[in-house]
């Protein structure tokens, strides 16, 4: 099944089409951090990252083989690279978060990427941050205060890493708004994947590798194909529907990953951890409002230029 199929038919509705894929991302996302939270305490990240994108690049060549090896062709294979990078870094720095933090408050904590997003459209997409987006800045580091506050100091240097990887992960936004105007959904996924498995298998040999145990080899092929699918729903949806008008359905991320936690690993969020929540969503809520009622065009690519 591919993701025509998965989000109906494109011509009748596209918009719906789109919200549709994203949402079903969104579940992807979950439980591609739930299966790293699981994975990361026992094997080395690489290993698992590693696996993760070998696994993938199954059903990524089932779906280029049926769709054309030429849409796989760029004119932009550094951007390609930078964008398989920052998805390097955004998993690799949560799921080492998730060795120590709950799943639901990593996630809060990750869900800042939004604003970050903000930030770094404003220097390398040139576009205006007006007033109201730097209040939305203040609410969101309160809220990203509240989620870390209550923990010792240790937590706190991993909570840090968490938003880290909201940081890497708006990178990656930012990468694929790019990409996405010339190259295909399922371009972008697969060279993204390539970069992982080419940067990832440079510890094939590690001693600190072990073996997966048949559950957990389970797990890993879980997390390949939901992480396939998010990456392509998330291109397909983004080439179809705008940023700001998909942008909320990131916050139902906290629904599914309370849920999981709570269903797993018996996690409950704090009072406090709520609160920051809430806040972290008010903020990005703020961001996402105004861009979709003055949205900022982006302005065209130059030949020769990454962007």
């Amino acid at each position: 099944m591919n993701v025509m199929q998965l989000t109906g038919n494109t011509d009748r509705n596209p918009v719906m089409s789109g919200v549709l894929a994203y949402a079903l991302g969104i579940f992807c996302m979950a439980l591609v951090d739930a299966s790293g939270k699981h994975l990361s305490r026992a094997y080395p990240l690489a290993e698992i990252i590693f696996f993760r994108s070998l696994l993938a690049m199954a059903p990524l060549g089932v779906t280029a083989s049926r769709a054309g090896w030429r849409t796989l062709r760029t004119r932009r294979p550094v951007l390609h690279v930078m964008r398989g990078v920052t998805v390097l870094l955004t998993l690799g720095l949560f799921f080492w978060s998730l060795r120590y933090l709950p799943l639901a408050d990593a996630t809060a904590l990750n869900l800042t990427s939004p604003i970050f997003t903000t930030l770094f459209a404003a220097g390398f997409l040139a576009e205006a941050i007006p007033r109201r987006y730097w209040l939305a800045l203040v609410i969101g580091l309160a809220g990203v205060w509240l989620v870390m506050a209550p923990t010792d100091a240790a937590l706190r240097g991993v909570a840090l890493i968490a938003v880290a990887s909201a940081a890497a992960y708006a990178g990656t936004n930012i990468c694929t708004r790019i990409l996405v105007r010339t190259d295909s959904a399922l371009c972008c996924t697969f060279h993204s994947n390539t970069v992982l498995l080419a940067i990832t298998a440079l510890g094939a040999f590690s001693r600190d590798w072990l073996l997966f145990t048949w559950r957990d080899t389970a797990v890993v092929f879980v997390m390949a194909v939901a992480s396939t699918a998010l990456q392509m729903l998330s291109g397909y949806a983004l080439k179809r529907v705008a940023a700001s008008r998909l942008a909320p359905l990131d916050y139902t991320l906290l629904i599914w990953t309370v849920g999981l936690g709570a269903l797993v690993w018996h996690e409950w969020p704090r009072p406090a951890v709520w609160a920051g929540m809430a806040l972290v969503c008010a903020s990005c809520w703020v961001i996402v409002s105004s861009r979709a009622a003055r949205p900022a065009p982006v302005p065209p690519a130059k030949p020769g230029t990454l962007a």
